[in-house]
């Protein structure tokens, strides 16, 4: 397909010339650096995994004193050394004089070519043959496009999140490729992500009471599900919004005093379990009470609306499952984890096998049940 520029110049009945832009000078305090760019305003352009990018490159970057600077996003990257949100003409002075720039194709990305910058542009809602820089040196650009389903969805919004579907080791050796510190091969490999990762969340089982500071980008759950205290769990909805999770009718009189911490309440039903009559849920209608039952077997899902028709009623981790050969050397990184008796784990499984503060895959069921939430990969 023809570049857009092109097509506007053919258009109009002009040439294609360098632009005139004279960037504004912001202090550094580090001179070797490169910069990242996340777009944050526009979904279909919003990668997901650039704090995994950086991750990866890390240790070469400490060995060689590279830091990473981030420009324009509210979302802070894990890992970066300084954050920076300024206006155009000073972003483009640090992409001036940066090793290199990496981010989604825009404006950015045309100023880092212009300057004879070296560049790693990522696409997300559009064929990178329609906007790729034009202006610079092409010896100095890599740029990356996932494998669209079908085709771009050239909108704002992706329901396909196809930009993620470029691999953050894909981005890490691009960015090794360029700046030539060492010709290295990136020692990553991606064998699974969720969907839902990287949306932060904590989750409390009540058995025991500790003070805990959490995040305010992160959800609280309270899972009496996994184990329960009353005066715990009386104690954490005294202190914390957050949303609680019962496998049993809970007696809402005595919650009622902290009704207005809790979000909402999620009562998991099984077919083969005690069935909660039908009134109960009445009574949280009463109470104004967000609720929802949830179903853990797809099996049981007919029989359990056919129960409970005129409520409220989802599938719970239906769609995880395990899609990748892992071994003893695969971890996975996750932005959930779980308190419990003041140790925190990573996942379920490794909450049952008293595995705290554990990045190693565990290949059992209670794991791959929550692996939409987990990035999973292997690293010699």
């Amino acid at each position: 397909m023809p570049h857009l520029l092109k097509e506007y110049a053919k258009s109009l009945g002009v040439k294609i010339s360098k632009p005139i832009f004279k960037d504004h000078f912001f202090p550094l305090e580090f001179d070797k650096y490169i910069v990242i760019y996340n777009e944050d305003s526009t979904h279909s352009r919003n990668y997901k995994y650039f704090n995994i990018v950086v991750h990866i490159l890390r240790p070469l970057f400490h060995k060689h004193n590279i830091k990473v600077v981030q420009l324009g996003s509210a979302n802070h990257i894990e890992g970066v050394n300084k954050t920076l949100n300024l206006p155009l003409k000073q972003q483009a002075y640090i992409i001036s004089k940066s090793m290199l720039y990496v981010g989604c194709d825009g404006v950015l990305s045309q100023i880092a070519n212009f300057k004879r910058i070296p560049s790693v542009n990522i696409y997300g809602n559009i064929y990178k043959s329609l906007t790729k820089p034009l202006l610079g040196d092409s010896s100095k650009v890599i740029d990356l496009e996932p494998e669209w389903d079908k085709n771009p969805c050239f909108a704002p919004q992706d329901p396909k999140r196809q930009i993620n579907f470029i691999k953050p080791e894909l981005i890490a050796q691009s960015i090794l490729k360029l700046i030539k510190i060492e010709k290295l091969k990136v020692n990553f490999k991606t064998l699974q992500a969720g969907h839902a990762f990287g949306n932060p969340a904590v989750e409390i089982v009540p058995t025991s009471f500790h003070n805990i500071e959490v995040d305010k980008n992160y959800n609280i759950f309270i899972r009496a599900d996994y184990g329960l205290d009353m005066d715990s769990l009386k104690k954490y909805c005294a202190a914390h919004k957050s949303s609680l999770f019962f496998d049993f009718a809970i007696d809402m009189e005595q919650l009622m005093p902290y009704k207005s911490n809790i979000k909402e309440i999620f009562i998991f039903v099984d077919e083969d379990s005690d069935k909660i009559d039908s009134e109960y849920f009445e009574n949280l209608n009463i109470l104004n009470i967000k609720y929802t039952i949830l179903v853990k077997n797809i099996k049981s899902l007919p029989k359990i609306q056919n129960q409970y028709f005129d409520y409220n009623i989802q599938t719970y981790n239906i769609d995880s499952a395990k899609n990748c050969v892992t071994d003893h050397k695969s971890k996975f990184f996750t932005k959930k984890k779980i308190l419990k008796d003041g140790k925190v784990y990573a996942s379920a499984a490794h909450m049952k096998k008293n595995l705290d503060n554990n990045d190693r895959v565990i290949d059992i069921d209670e794991f791959w049940q929550e692996s939409q939430q987990f990035f999973i990969y292997e690293q010699s």
